[in-house]
């Protein structure tokens, strides 16, 4: 992929869905939530994004490592939507076949990127991803579905704003489609008026009943728990547990994570027995702790600031109990300590449960 300030997209070889290959017995039997991972995981998962994005696509149809389908594929959709895309399949072109850079790059160089469009979609899984040109999601209300937008300037300061598993969106138009002396007046999904001031040319609406928690996942920080090892982390070994079985399950787990890691990255990564631990090193830190607050003692000075409780056999997550007996629990959440650092819990209602962790 080639772009222009990450703007105009030049695909080569295309991309993968889930859709183009999967018998059709196959994709009805997917529950909704294996649809989400299906889905989220397709090369073409945020196209809609692309309204106002030039698209040039190559691709050899005789490419064994990707399949052309899968261009074809999503070509068709954005042709269907009137998208602006220019597809160039090249006869008997492999992979990394042909000299399809002068065509590619002489396309690039006739296109320039549109800053502020009036018109706006947007789709996307995942928080860090939710953001085309002046319009980002600030906050989701299910993780297990995609945000999507439709943000149209009708007229001058005047947003029509659709919206769906969005709880907190903020709009930062440019350029002619404001006029900054005046406030901006937003339709959000055809029923909720608002006409809100910008703040530094930025503004942030939240839906009515929208009551936000102490700490929160932003775009920035938004997870999943994959998202820890993106940041500097240290795994933190729970030890003063009175259960001899708990203590060397939590051993397992840890030395499990540590091998793994530099099996992966052929480096040892931070490692500390929580009675070793420092204050300053456990703020600097995304905390990866192996146990609960009966197992870590670093776990339990946070437990307070976390939104979990482990009491037996129960397990209350945000206010919802479960009974789980000889159950893991994983949870990721903002470190209580450090705005730009996240805390991963990997505790159990047991030691049986720890040993599934």
């Amino acid at each position: 992929r080639l772009s222009a300030s990450g703007t105009i997209v030049g695909t080569i070889f295309g991309g993968w869905d889930y859709l183009v290959n999967t018998p059709d017995a196959d994709l009805q039997a997917l529950t909704p939530l294996e649809r989400f991972f299906h889905e989220r995981g397709s090369s073409f998962a945020q196209v809609e994004s692309l309204l106002t994005t030039p698209v040039f696509v190559h691709h050899g149809d005789a490419d064994h490592i990707v399949d052309v389908r899968n261009s074809r594929y999503i070509v068709r959709q954005l042709q269907r939507w009137r998208y602006d895309i220019r597809y160039d399949e090249q006869p008997g072109g492999g992979h990394f076949d042909g000299d399809h850079w002068p065509v590619i790059l002489s396309w690039l160089l006739t296109h320039e990127r549109q800053a502020d469009p009036r018109h706006v979609r947007l789709r996307a899984a995942r928080l860090k991803d939710a953001a085309a040109h002046w319009v980002r999601v600030e906050q989701q209300a299910n993780p297990f579905a995609f945000m999507q937008i439709d943000a149209e300037f009708v007229a001058p300061n005047v947003v029509r704003l659709d919206t769906e598993n969005v709880l907190a969106v903020s709009l930062a138009p440019g350029g002619e489609l404001m006029d900054s002396t005046r406030p901006l007046t937003v339709v959000w999904n055809e029923t909720d008026v608002r006409i809100v001031p910008l703040d530094h040319g930025r503004a942030v609406l939240c839906v009515p009943d929208y009551r936000p928690g102490p700490l929160l996942k932003r775009p920035a920080l938004a997870g999943s728990a994959d998202d820890v090892q993106t940041t500097p982390f240290a795994i933190v070994l729970g030890t003063i547990s009175s259960d001899p079985r708990m203590r060397a399950f939590c051993e397992r787990q840890a030395q499990m994570l540590v091998h793994g890691w530099e099996d992966w990255q052929k480096v040892t990564p931070r490692f500390f027995r929580d009675v070793d631990l420092s204050d300053e090193e456990a703020k600097a830190y995304s905390l990866i702790l192996i146990g609960g607050p009966d197992a870590n003692s670093v776990s339990k000075k946070l437990w307070d600031a976390l939104p979990v409780r482990i009491e037996g056999n129960t397990v209350t997550l945000d206010g919802h109990s479960f009974e789980a007996p000889d159950a893991a629990l994983q949870l990721v959440y903002p470190h209580p300590l450090n705005p730009n650092r996240y805390v991963l819990l990997m505790a159990a209602t047991s030691a049986t449960g720890m040993f599934y962790t």
